[in-house]
């Protein structure tokens, strides 16, 4: 498969008056065309900080960026990658209504033409919520507000999902639906994407393949691709799975003992 992102070497700290606190120490991974992969690690150990360097939103203080091979500054980055960012809450507008919340990336890039409203309203009728276009967020569940805020991920045609725990606000139930659904949307896509999550049952049912960081600051413990012999469609039957169970008896032993660092599979 092509390479879409290369991160090497990167390391980050932030500064204050006080001194600084380093979060991310000699970070090298690729991600390629449609891969999905999920990040997990200790909670404050960096993820959404690594997540914000590959979005442009920080640059790191060490190493480099690569897209397609494309050695990358921020000046230069949209020109090269368009890249989704979907957070924990869907921050969708209550006065607005779900068709007019969807469309707002497109209204913000001006690339709202016939084309990009056609596609939007398709997204709509694949995911089931062409009926509730003229509804308000808040006349939606959960996790339809969720599928709502990744449909306007989706609108702008990127070529990079970032996924910054975006299940985190649903109930149990809900976000093991919700999760499988947003999964499966991407794969039919043939997007690449990138969760990070504190759920590590979260991350195998999902992911392609799972990084584990360390504590803060954070570099790379294990790296683990994920294969199942079964259709990803259906959580529980994931999770009930032998392979399920041994992933997740090998990530766990990996997250909770800060002296294994287990190389690449």
């Amino acid at each position: 498969m092509q390479l879409l992102l290369t991160l090497q070497d990167v390391s980050y700290a932030y500064h204050n008056l006080k001194g600084e606190t380093p979060a991310l120490s000699h970070i090298s991974f690729e991600v390629s065309q449609g891969e999905f992969l999920a990040i997990v690690g200790p909670s404050g150990c960096g993820k959404s900080t690594l997540l914000s360097i590959i979005a442009g939103l920080l640059t790191p203080e060490e190493g480099d960026l690569f897209y397609k091979g494309q050695y990358i500054t921020d000046c230069d980055r949209s020109d090269i990658v368009r890249i989704g960012y979907m957070l924990q809450r869907d921050h969708l507008f209550e006065w607005r209504t779900i068709y007019q919340n969807v469309i707002l990336g497109l209204e913000l890039n001006h690339t709202l033409n016939q084309e990009n409203r056609d596609y939007v309203l398709q997204l709509l009728k694949d995911y089931d919520l062409y009926a509730f276009k003229d509804k308000k967020p808040s006349e939606l569940s959960g996790g339809m507000r969720q599928r709502a805020a990744l449909i306007r991920t989706m609108a702008i045609h990127p070529d990079l999902l970032l996924l910054d725990e975006p299940f985190s606000a649903l109930d149990s139930q809900t976000r093991l639906n919700v999760s499988a659904d947003i999964a499966q949307i991407i794969r039919q896509t043939n997007k690449t994407a990138i969760l990070i999550t504190h759920d590590l049952s979260e991350a195998i049912t999902l992911a392609d393949r799972v990084l584990v960081l360390s504590k803060r600051p954070a570099c790379i413990k294990c790296e683990m691709p994920i294969h199942f012999s079964v259709d990803r469609q259906d959580p529980m039957e994931v999770r009930n799975t032998a392979e399920y169970q041994l992933y997740f008896n090998q990530l766990w032993e990996v997250l909770t003992n800060e002296q294994s660092i287990v190389p690449s599979a």
